[in-house]
Formats: C-alpha cells, structure tokens, sequence
C-alpha cells in the first residue's frame, strides 16, 4: 500500500523535530569524546624518546653511570666536574664503535681502542677519531630520579 502524502509529511515533521531535541546530546558527546582523547602524537614520541635511568643518589654514589641498554640505546651519564650539570651521552664513540669511559683524573672522556677524547658534553677534543661529538642527551632529574632524553 503506497504512502500517503499527510503520512510522509508527519513523519518528516517528527524525524527533524527528534533530531532537533537530540542535537544537545551528539554536542555532549563530542565534548566528552574530546576530553577522553588519547595524547597527540608528538606527546607519545616525547614520551617513547625519554629513558628513566636509575637514581640520582646511584650516580653520586658510582660517579658515573653505564646504562648499556635502555630505551635509547646505551647511555652514559656523568657530573660535569666544571659547572656540576648532568650530562648524558651515547658512549658509542663515532670511529670504530667502542664504548668510551669517563676518566675523572682528566675530565674528559676516553675511547679504549684508539684515545680519541672527548669532553664532559661530548665534543671530540683528540686522538684518532672522526672529528666528530658523541650524540648527546637532555637530562632532567624528577622525583630523585635521572630522566634522559633526545634533544
């Protein structure tokens, strides 16, 4: 049996009257779907990008800390002897791939295969390498513990 017009008419009235008093509840729920939203992106690769090393009180107990395998990959963190700031950088040095030390009676840091140097933030100061820094970290200290991050 085919619609009548008056039918079809009523109907259509209803429909955009409902979806008139149903328009305060879809503006709700986008609001709340908004505040219950998961991180930016950015904010997720900040936080995939930042390793929690160890504690504050174990680098001054040690001197140094050798983290050979965290989020980063290896990190070594020292106290700057010149200005008492934490640094933090990749040990890996860039010519032959050896892990390099932090040797305190010289302040800087030393390449066991070939004494190449490099200074407490990482900037090649000698010996055989390729002229160029150790890849350094942002180091920030939050609740007694050492966060590092990539600059």
């Amino acid at each position: 049996m085919p619609m009548r017009r008056r039918a079809f008419l009523l109907l259509g009235g209803v429909g955009a009257l409902l979806s008139q008093l149903l328009r305060p509840f879809q503006a709700q729920s986008a609001q709340l779907a908004l505040a219950h939203q998961a991180p930016a992106a950015d904010t997720l690769t900040a936080l995939a990008q930042t390793a929690d090393l160890a504690s504050l009180a174990e680098l001054n107990k040690k001197g140094q800390l050798l983290i050979r395998t965290s989020r980063l990959g290896p990190v070594l963190v020292i106290r700057d002897p010149a200005t008492q700031q934490l640094r933090a950088v990749n040990p890996t040095c860039p010519h032959r791939g050896c892990l390099v030390a932090w040797n305190d009676s010289s302040n800087n840091f030393l390449c066991p295969c070939h004494q190449a140097r490099f200074n407490a933030s990482g900037r090649w100061i000698g010996g055989k390498a390729v002229n160029r820094p150790l890849d350094s970290y942002k180091v920030t200290v939050s609740q007694g513990r050492i966060l590092v991050s990539k600059t």
